[in-house]
């Protein structure tokens, strides 16, 4: 059996804040920036949770699973109307994410299949959240159509991303690149949810940001993939 080491000091560094050269289409957005920003601000929230949960033991996959447990709780509020509760532990999903590749660096057990699993249980999670709000659509206002249609067109962007992203690295290209990749529409949906808690429309106008963001990240990752595969003929 392999020896757990004690974790070192940090597990997020600000070593991301200097990757970023000037802004183009299909490089870093300013979005991203700011993210990779916002996640050294709370580095060191982050790197105290992922020490106890690894001295308590739990290993990152139980860590995935929890995240996508408190999905689909987050999509059991949604469809009885509590869109505020919905959205508050859909953040606490959303940070169960962080921690597990934190956890799983720090116990050097880092894997081609825990990134998988990872991956599966994230798409898992946000069908679920979204069907939350697809039923919630359908049960409410005599059955709103449009919002319906919406919570669509967001999965369907989201699953865009995601699959251009994995078919590049499946032909050997890093896709990372992106304005509305899965920690910013985590993030913008639990805001969205939240404040629909006292102002309905925000639950509207955060899908049509979704749909529209996610469709410009596609657009985004398959020119970066074709301009890759342009430069590597030269």
């Amino acid at each position: 059996m392999k020896k757990r080491t004690e974790p070192p000091d940090h597990v997020i560094t600000h070593a991301d804040l200097i990757r970023f050269p000037l802004i183009n289409f299909t490089g870093p957005t300013p979005a991203i920036y700011l993210m990779y920003r916002a996640r050294h601000l709370f580095a060191p929230l982050v790197n105290t949770l992922a020490q106890v949960f690894f001295r308590l033991g739990f290993s990152p996959n139980r860590l995935t699973i929890t995240g996508a447990l408190f999905a689909v709780m987050s999509g059991g509020f949604l469809l009885t109307g509590q869109p505020a509760v919905g959205g508050v532990i859909l953040l606490i999903s959303g940070l169960f994410d962080v921690l597990d590749g934190a956890v799983a660096r720090l116990s050097n057990s880092s894997s081609n299949f825990g990134a998988f699993f990872d991956s599966v249980m994230d798409r898992i999670g946000e069908a679920v959240v979204l069907l939350g709000l697809l039923i919630f659509f359908l049960n409410h206002d005599d059955g709103n159509i449009f919002g319906a249609a919406l919570v669509y067109t967001s999965l369907a962007g989201s699953i865009m991303v995601s699959y251009v992203r994995a078919r590049a690295e499946g032909l050997g290209i890093e896709c990372a690149v992106g304005l509305m990749q899965r920690p910013e529409r985590v993030l913008a949906l639990s805001i969205g949810l939240i404040i629909a808690q006292w102002w309905t429309p925000a639950i509207i106008a955060t899908l049509i940001i979704i749909t529209v963001l996610t469709i410009f990240t596609t657009v985004q990752r398959v020119v970066e993939v074709y301009q890759t595969m342009e430069n590597d003929k030269r």
